[in-house]
């Protein structure tokens, strides 16, 4: 049964935007049925917890360290969805393991995260706090978010290591038929 929304990640507020999140998360924390949880740890750890305390949001915010094993295991399992806010993304492993664990991101709409698709992650545009934070509360219905979760499992799975590693092998297999083209050609 979920218990809370989740941010787990590195505290690093330039990249993984945790400001926008707490800004996103003030503007609805009196409606909101569930707290927002922030594990992780990182070089703005002072800081996220300085705004929080700024914010007035001890009551509904927690911080709660880094979260690896059977920790990051109880997060997971208790979480309605995972807060996604980031500024810059590459592929990120935690998103797909939010996933894997059925668990719907709900992120800001950038070319980081476009690979998750529209089916499995809610998005906001970019950056826009207000739509983010209308996002964070319309996600707080269980039902809805569970049935996404369901096609945020099943859109994970296509993701296996033998998936993968035949896609680099396909990749570095045309990179190699392209350059022995363009030697032979010389």
């Amino acid at each position: 049964k979920p218990k809370h929304i989740l941010f787990l990640g590195r505290l690093d507020i330039g990249q993984k935007g945790i400001d926008l999140l707490l800004e996103a998360y003030l503007k609805i924390a009196s409606k909101s049925k569930y707290p927002l949880i922030i594990a992780g740890n990182g070089p703005d750890e002072k800081r996220v917890f300085e705004l929080i305390q700024k914010m007035k949001l001890e009551r509904k915010v927690s911080m709660v360290g880094p979260a690896y094993g059977a920790k990051k295991e109880k997060l997971l399992s208790e979480s309605l969805f995972v807060a996604f806010p980031s500024r810059n993304e590459t592929f990120s492993c935690f998103a797909l393991e939010a996933l894997a664990s059925e668990l719907p991101l709900v992120a800001f709409n950038i070319p980081g995260i476009e690979w998750s698709g529209n089916k499995v992650a809610l998005k906001a545009p970019a950056f826009n706090v207000g739509k983010y934070s209308s996002l964070l509360l319309s996600s707080q219905n269980a039902k809805k978010m569970g049935a996404l979760g369901k096609k945020a499992r099943k859109f994970a799975s296509t993701f296996t290591w033998e998936s993968v590693t035949d896609e680099f092998e396909a990749f570095f297999q045309n990179v190699i038929k392209i350059e022995r083209s363009n030697y032979a050609s010389k």
